[in-house]
């Protein structure tokens, strides 16, 4: 049951058991739980991240929905089927969580850029201008050409300390976290050459 549903964790697996009591002619029992509750799956212990101990310290102000946007890039080892992308820019709404991801061939501004131009171009439809950008300390965003895309933009440029990934791309992060982790799950549970996602 739980390589069937992609690998969840043990409170995931019990409200979708709580909802299904009888999943096709097999009755899943207390025992079944407990089995699995001591016993865990040795696919998800040796891909899935462990979470660091600490909080980090960020603005806990819920801002305007679609006005503030956490990005970051993450790079592909094998470029991707469509459009052969070696890399994948994820944006994440910092009000309701709302994600929107880009590909792109390089970690250049100008690829960056353009990620960041159809996103604004996607976001202007339904909230109108981003107000606040968030993201890592990447060099591309650090170059004159990015910050004149900024100046223009009328964006407010928030990068975060270096190696401090977790407080400066915030959601982002927690996602790549758990998101790439399942994926590579997945992949090492099917019968593919291909097990490593990145």
């Amino acid at each position: 049951m739980h390589h069937a549903m992609g690998h969840p964790h043990l409170e995931a697996l019990l409200a979708t058991l709580k909802k299904n009591v009888k999943l096709g002619s097999t009755r899943i029992t207390t025992q079944d739980i407990t089995d699995f509750s001591k016993l865990p799956c040795w696919i998800c212990d040796l891909t899935k991240m462990k979470r660091r101990p600490f909080v980090p310290l960020i603005d806990a102000t819920i801002p305007v929905l679609g006005k503030m946007w956490w990005f970051d890039s993450l790079s592909l080892r094998v470029p991707a089927a469509e459009f052969r992308y070696l890399y994948l820019t994820l944006f994440s709404e910092g009000n309701c969580g709302f994600k929107r991801v880009f590909g792109h061939l390089s970690q250049t501004e100008e690829q960056i850029e353009g990620a960041c131009l159809r996103l604004r171009a996607f976001n202007r439809k339904h909230h109108g201008e981003i107000w606040i950008g968030r993201h890592d300390n990447h060099p591309a965003t650090k170059s004159a050409d990015w910050d004149e895309f900024i100046l223009d933009s009328d964006i407010d440029d928030q990068t975060g300390p270096p190696y401090c990934h977790e407080s400066s791309a915030g959601p982002v992060e927690n996602q790549f976290g758990h998101g790439v982790p399942a994926a590579n799950a997945l992949l090492r549970g099917a019968a593919l050459d291909e097990n490593h996602f990145y």
